[in-house]
């Protein structure tokens, strides 16, 4: 069976725009600065189902490759290749960094792409892993509402066969899973409350709210740090959880 093309999924003027909606822009602008924080600069770094490349484009210091199965209109600066994450055509121990961003909740195993994640990262490589939180009432009702094809039809987004988000994951729960497939937690932060999530539905207009947009990404950068606060003390009140890893020398070691 054929894999279908980006144009056959999205088909929001949006999305084929080339230019991030709120959500996306903060989402890459926070997963920056965690990667600057840890990964040396022009080191070689890895988004494994990239989209449209807007992280990519944040990080114009680095070495970059996006992966995806198909694209839209993607930035400039980084260099691109149409790959199943689950088969990466890359050598062993290539990156420093590898990136899954609202990745693993499409997928109903995660372990065949986390294994490929592991062998093209080289030796105490970085791995950061994001996904919404599937603890979040907000995130779980938007998660219901967007498959309902009416609606789909109402924003001239075309259905997909079956649902989006296959799996669902709290932030405890990706890092066992992590643990066990060879890698160590370095840090989790929980960078959004749901203020600009709850937005989302503006994005998929017809004619979209751009006036709009750059307030939303200021509301959303002063959600970061009471959202920090209150994922430490009460993890279902966040919508999306980020994760940093480091690999271990071996899988049975992480934690010796």
């Amino acid at each position: 069976m054929s894999t279908p093309t980006y144009s056959a999924l999205y088909t929001s003027p949006f999305e084929e725009s080339g230019h991030p909606n709120p959500y996306e822009s903060l989402c890459a602008e926070f997963n920056a600065s965690v990667l600057r924080s840890h990964v040396p600069r022009r080191g070689r770094v890895l988004d494994v189902g990239c989209g449209n490349g807007f992280l990519l484009q944040e990080l114009s210091e680095y070495r970059t490759i996006g992966v995806d199965l198909s694209f839209g209109r993607l930035s400039p600066g980084a260099l691109y290749a149409t790959a199943s994450g689950e088969n990466l055509p890359f050598a062993d121990e290539s990156f420093e960094a590898v990136v899954l961003a609202e990745v693993i909740e499409h997928l109903s195993d995660w372990r065949r792409l986390v294994r490929e994640v592991r062998r093209v990262l080289r030796p105490k490589g970085w791995f950061l892993v994001t996904h919404p939180n599937r603890l979040n009432a907000l995130q779980s009702f938007l998660d219901v509402v967007k498959e309902i094809p009416a609606l789909r039809r109402s924003l001239k987004r075309k259905t997909y066969s079956g649902r989006q988000h296959l799996s669902g994951y709290a932030g405890w729960e990706s890092t066992a899973n992590m643990t066990s497939a060879g890698f160590s937690r370095v840090g989790e932060w929980t960078p959004m409350l749901g203020g600009v999530r709850a937005l989302a539905p503006l994005y998929y207009l017809p004619r979209p709210p751009r006036s709009l947009f750059p307030l939303m990404v200021r509301i959303g950068r002063k959600e970061r740090e009471p959202a920090q606060w209150i994922g430490r003390h009460a993890r279902t009140l966040t919508t999306g959880v980020v994760l940093l890893f480091r690999k271990c020398s071996a899988p049975d070691r992480c934690g010796r």
